[in-house]
């Protein structure tokens, strides 16, 4: 006799707001207290925690695309820390003795500023105005066709005369 399945009605819904956030399958799995193996099992054989999961992970992907473009687009700040390796005197737990180590201590914290990305700009604006913004002109030649005419005729004189 077959052993009951974990399985619930509700874990599409689950699954699909764990992935919205990001989680991956092992993450999911042990929500689910399944093994991954379990869980991929489940995923092949019933499209709808298939499909759950994928409306889930585009969506994070998709977001965080959006949210990093963006994030170029204006600038952003960011703090990098300095790290030293600077002789410090500690005890040793196990001789009671104290002894000199190397341990890495901040020495300093700056604040740096990334401008904005040219580039992500241009495809930014590109994507959200794209009628009025795009890689390629409309060109339109007028009294192309009087050209064509002119030079049909004159082809036409300058074989007439060559047979005559």
């Amino acid at each position: 006799m077959a052993k009951p399945t974990k399985y619930k009605e509700d874990m599409p819904a689950r699954a699909e707001k764990m992935a919205r956030a990001g989680n991956t399958m092992a993450k999911i799995s042990r929500a689910f207290g399944v093994q991954r193996d379990t869980l991929d099992n489940w995923v092949q054989q019933r499209g709808k925690l298939r499909e759950a999961i994928e409306r889930g992970r585009t969506h994070f992907r998709s977001e965080c695309a959006e949210k990093n473009l963006f994030k170029r687009v204006e600038g952003y700040f960011y703090e990098e820390k300095t790290e030293e390796l600077r002789k410090v005197e500690e005890l040793d737990p196990i001789t009671g003795r104290t002894v000199i180590a190397e341990k890495p201590v901040v020495v300093k914290t700056v604040r740096k500023h990334v401008p904005p990305d040219t580039r992500a700009v241009i495809f930014a604006v590109k994507c959200l105005m794209p009628d009025k913004y795009k890689d390629r002109q409309e060109v339109q030649i007028s009294g192309l066709t009087e050209f064509v005419t002119e030079l049909q005729e004159a082809r036409k004189r300058a074989s007439n005369s060559q047979s005559s």
